[in-house]
C-alpha cells in the first residue's frame, strides 16, 4: 500500500508575519493518509517560551481538526534550531534534544486536553525539521556545507553534535512516556559542490541506524532548476526502489553504493510544489516542466513496488492558488 502525506505550515512564517491559516475544505480535499503539521525556516520557538507556547497551541489547534474532520493520523513538527555562529557542540545539540522532548511531553498533554486519547490514536510521531547536517565548509558550490559545522566521522556518527541530537530524540520518543511515536526526517539531496557530502551523510543516517523511521529525501530539482541538480531525481528513484539511499558520482553514475542497508528504515520521497507553478511569471513555464518531470520520475512502473511508494508534498503555504495545488497533488497520489 501506497503511503500519502501532505505537510501544513503553521506558525511565524520567517518573513515577518504568520502562516495563513486553513478552511475545512482546504484539508479534506487531500487524497492523503497522513498530515505533517509544523512550521518553516523559523527557529526563535526555542529560544521563546512564549513564541513557543503560541505555536504550540496552534500545532493543537490545527491537529484537533485534522483529526476530527479526516480520522486520519499526523505528525508533529519540531522548530529547528537557529543557524550556528560558532563550531557546533555535542552539549548544545544535547540541551535542544531536550527541548525537543519536552514539546513532545506537552503537546501530549495538550492534544488529550481536546480530544481523549487523541495522541495514542492519531499522532504517529514527530518530525525533525532540520534538513541537512552541518559540515564545516569546504566544498567549492554552494548548499549545505557550514563554517560552523562538524565534519562527520562515519565510524562514529554519535560523534557530531547534530546527529547525536537526533539519536537522543529518537530514543526518547520510542519510550512509554512519550507512547513510542517515530521520527521523520526530510533532508534535501545537495547541489553544487556539497551534493557528494551531502549524500553520503544522509545515506550513513538512513542505511545503517534506525534513528529515524522514515526519511523522505528532497530533491530540490523543482526549487533550483539547473541540469546537474536534475540527476537527484534518479538518485531518489533508485533509493526507494532499492530501499537503500544511494549516490551521484561526478561520471554521472546516479546509483552508486554508499553503504549497505542494515537499517529498517522506510526510504520516501519528498514531491515538491508551490504557487510559482500556477503565478503568472516569466518563470512559470520552467517550473510547470520541472515539476512535470517530477511526476515522470515517479509514476507507473519506475517506481518497482508498492511497498515503496512513500510520497509526501511540500506544497508551501496556503496561496490564492491552493485549489489548483490540492488538484495537482491530488492527481499524483491517485497515481499510487
Amino acid at each position: 500500500m501506497a503511503n500519502k502525506k501532505v505537510f501544513l505550515y503553521v506558525g511565524n512564517n520567517n518573513l515577518g508575519g504568520m502562516y495563513p491559516s486553513f478552511t475545512d475544505a482546504d484539508i479534506t480535499r487531500f487524497h492523503a493518509d497522513e498530515f505533517v503539521l509544523t512550521v518553516g525556516g523559523y527557529s526563535g520557538y526555542l529560544s521563546s517560551m512564549a513564541e513557543l507556547t503560541v505555536y504550540m497551541d496552534q500545532l493543537v489547534a490545527l491537529a484537533k481538526r485534522v483529526i476530527e474532520l479526516t480520522g486520519k493520523t499526523i505528525w508533529f513538527g519540531f522548530p529547528r534550531p537557529t543557524a550556528p555562529t560558532k563550531t557546533i557542540t555535542i552539549s548544545e545539540y544535547s540541551h535542544y534534544a531536550d527541548q525537543y522532548l519536552e514539546i513532545a511531553r506537552i503537546l501530549h498533554e495538550r492534544l488529550d486536553a481536546v480530544g481523549s486519547n487523541y495522541y495514542y490514536n492519531y499522532v504517529q510521531g514527530f518530525y525533525m525539521n532540520d534538513e541537512h547536517v552541518r559540515r564545516r565548509n569546504f566544498g567549492t558550490g554552494t548548499g549545505t556545507d557550514d563554517p560552523n559545522g562538524v565534519n562527520v566521522d562515519v565510524n562514529n556518527l554519535l560523534s557530531h553534535p547534530q546527529i547525536f541530537m537526533y539519536d537522543k530524540v529518537s530514543k526518547g520518543l520510542i519510550t512509554a512516556a512519550h507512547g513510542w511515536k517515530k521520527l521523520l526526517w526530510s533532508p534535501y539531496m545537495g547541489r553544487g559542490g556539497n551534493y557528494d557530502t551531502t549524500m553520503i551523510d544522509i545515506a550513513y543516517i538512513a542505511n545503517t541506524t534506525d534513528i529515524f523511521n522514515t526519511v523522505l529525501l528532497q530533491p530540490g530539482y523543482y526549487f533550483h532548476g539547473d541540469a546537474d541538480i536534475q540527476k537527484n531525481l534518479a538518485v531518489i528513484r533508485n533509493s526507494l526502489n532499492r530501499q537503500e539511499v544511494r549516490r551521484r558520482t561526478n561520471s554521472g553514475n546516479t546509483d552508486t553504493r554508499v553503504v549497505a542497508k542494515k537499517s529498517s528504515t522506510i526510504i520516501g520521497c519528498q514531491m515538491e510544489i508551490d504557487e510559482l507553478y500556477f503565478k503568472p511569471s516569466a518563470q512559470r513555464t520552467g517550473y510547470q516542466n520541472r515539476y512535470a518531470e517530477y511526476v515522470t520520475a515517479y509514476s507507473g512502473s519506475k517506481v518497482t513496488s508498492s511497498a515503496n511508494h512513500v510520497f509526501s508534498f511540500y506544497c508551501d503555504k496556503k496561496n490564492p492558488y491552493w485549489s489548483e495545488t490540492q488538484d495537482k497533488v491530488n492527481a499524483f497520489f491517485d497515481t499510487l
